[in-house]
């Protein structure tokens, strides 16, 4: 990354593509809970259970939508850190990782979901939790740190080359 990154800008990126991810399931528990109670939902006998699988689909996509939107709310009050208070990776630390076969990832540290994947500045940014593998790895480390991780099977190696 050339430019300085602005964490509370990147978080403001990773908030609303949740929000953007929220509203579809929104969308998608109304729409079932829609299918559910529609008069084509009706059993026609006694093993027809289209209904049913509908009002389950919908509880499901309800249940996603509140844990979706506890992350997003967490993540609205999480408190950045200072990028200058710390040299070591913890919550709030935006980290490049470079594999022993010269792949760089760019993690950001954040209390709740991991996987996320936003384009901030051209790059490609991943969140990470702390407890996640990948996280616990991270944590305390500083530029130059080496560790290693059993990825299916094999062993790889990688490096912390830049806290932003």
């Amino acid at each position: 990354m050339s430019a300085q990154v602005n964490k509370r800008e990147l978080l403001e990126l990773i908030i609303q593509s949740l929000s953007d991810d929220l509203q579809v399931l929104i969308d998608a528990s109304i729409a079932a809970k829609a299918a559910a109670t529609d008069s084509e939902a009706k059993p026609e006998n006694q093993y027809d259970t289209r209904g049913l699988e509908q009002s389950y689909l919908a509880a499901g996509q309800a249940r996603r939508a509140n844990q979706l939107k506890e992350s997003i709310e967490a993540l609205k009050s999480f408190s950045l850190q200072d990028p200058k208070s710390s040299a070591v990776v913890d919550l709030g630390s935006l980290v490049t990782v470079t594999s022993e076969d010269d792949e760089e990832n760019i993690y950001f540290i954040v209390p709740q979901r991991g996987g996320v994947k936003v384009n901030y500045q051209g790059q490609e940014i991943s969140t990470l939790t702390p407890d996640s593998i990948l996280g616990e790895k991270l944590l305390e480390k500083t530029v130059g740190d080496n560790f290693d991780l059993n990825i299916k099977g094999r062993v790889r190696g990688y490096a912390i080359s830049k806290l932003h």
